[in-house]
């Protein structure tokens, strides 16, 4: 899980975080995102870009198996192919 972290690390170390959780994830295991959403000028990523940032690393590895987005916060579930 991780949840209301990632968007304290820059884009460079997310996706290097990103990478290593990845690395040590079992087949079929799961990675859930939780963020708040609204932009907050001290922090180098919004909420929303985590989210993309990961799908987009992501895509072909890992399949979106839940997803719930509100005002504030957003929810996804990704499972490793």
């Amino acid at each position: 899980m991780i949840s209301e972290v990632a968007y304290y690390l820059s884009p460079t170390d997310w996706k290097s975080a990103i990478l290593s959780l990845f690395d040590r994830l079992k087949s079929n295991g799961n990675i859930f995102l939780i963020h708040w959403l609204p932009e907050v000028h001290d922090y180098p990523q919004t909420g929303d870009e985590v989210h993309q940032s990961f799908e987009k690393l992501m895509q072909g590895k890992m399949i979106n198996v839940f997803s719930n987005r509100a005002e504030n916060y957003r929810i996804d579930v990704w499972e490793k192919l």
